[in-house]
């Protein structure tokens, strides 16, 4: 939720503080807004896209370079209005970390890293109805694949693991 207040304020006050003539507004048949783009600076064509559903809660935030490339952070929200992923981007892959969230609590579902839109490194992922509780932990090499993986239990014990160690 407090995404949700951060980004309709940054949107209000970027829409009411740019007044260039280039942004735009899409519309759905029932009237309510489809797409807006905010652009942040009319020289080199960056801009934001908020794309909303039709009952008008916001869908996603993409940030974009001039050539509509994806570049730094982008949102998804599920129906309801709870963040479903927040995903970094830079030259139109996924470089850094990525968040999931479950979409009844909006707690954390899993984690990842990602370096050219492959999983790299670590990840996790976490039961839905356990604050904070690992579910599993997961290490990537560099070609995306998992080599090692620890399963946990909803107390956070240790289950099994599979794979070896070190790659």
């Amino acid at each position: 939720m407090k995404f949700i207040a951060i980004y309709f304020g940054l949107l209000i006050f970027l829409f009411s503080c740019t007044d260039n003539g280039d942004n735009r507004i899409k519309y759905h048949k029932n009237g309510k807004i489809a797409e807006m783009t905010i652009f942040l600076n009319t020289n080199n064509g960056e801009k934001i896209l908020y794309s909303f559903y039709e009952n008008g809660q916001l869908k996603e935030v993409k940030n974009l370079k001039d050539n509509d490339t994806l570049s730094g952070e982008r949102l998804w929200f599920y129906p309801s209005g709870i963040l479903s992923k927040n995903i970094q981007f830079k030259e139109g892959l996924a470089n850094g970390n990525a968040y999931f969230f479950y979409d009844t609590s909006g707690a954390l579902k899993s984690f990842r890293y990602y370096r050219n839109d492959k999983e790299v490194l670590f990840g996790s992922d976490f039961w839905g109805d356990s604050v904070d509780v690992m579910k599993s932990s997961l290490h990537f090499n560099d070609s995306g694949h998992i080599y090692y993986k620890k399963n946990f239990n909803r107390n956070g014990e240790l289950v099994d693991e599979e794979g070896k160690r070190n790659n």
